[in-house]
């Protein structure tokens, strides 16, 4: 029942993992969003937030908010002005960005930590989104604190030690 999956999504507070990580929420993708079409799509945000280093499906989405795949894209688009593929890369490539740039981490442990399962295609994107190389953030040659700011709170530190072996 998609009402009861929904109902059971709805924020109630912050999520999780931010209080686990002792993460402040960011004040653009806050509990409570004053503009009634992002309310909407809050069951969503906080399910990309949760599960950005995983696969994430645009159709788990769309059931957690209650609507169809296709009415969801539309709404989403038309809310944030950005698909939802989109919005779940600036998410992980935010948060890949907030790992190199604390250190001690290599970029592969970065690239896996954040969902990205090629480190060459990590490399690529992260360098379109950032205009800079993830090697260049890690080893701190240039200010990691940029234009890309996180979209979203969800630390992704824990997940370094879990990445699986080949």
């Amino acid at each position: 029942n998609l009402a009861a999956v929904a109902q059971i999504a709805r924020p109630r507070s912050q999520p999780r993992i931010a209080h686990m990580l002792d993460a402040p929420v960011p004040t653009e993708l806050s509990a409570a969003p004053t503009d009634p079409r992002v309310a909407r799509l809050q069951p969503a945000l906080n399910y990309i937030r949760e599960y950005f280093h995983e696969r994430v499906s645009e159709s788990d989405a769309a059931a957690l908010c209650g609507m169809t795949r296709f009415a969801f894209s539309r709404h989403f688009h038309g809310a944030l002005g950005l698909t939802f593929r989109e919005y779940v890369m600036r998410a992980r490539i935010a948060e890949a960005r907030r790992l190199l740039a604390e250190g001690g981490h290599s970029v592969a442990d970065v690239a896996f930590a954040t969902g990205f399962n090629d480190g060459s295609y990590f490399a690529r994107m992260f360098r379109r989104h950032t205009g800079m190389l993830p090697s260049d953030v890690a080893a701190g040659s240039q200010d990691a604190a940029g234009p890309v700011e996180s979209v979203m709170s969800c630390g992704a530190a824990g997940l370094l030690s879990s990445r699986p072996t080949d």
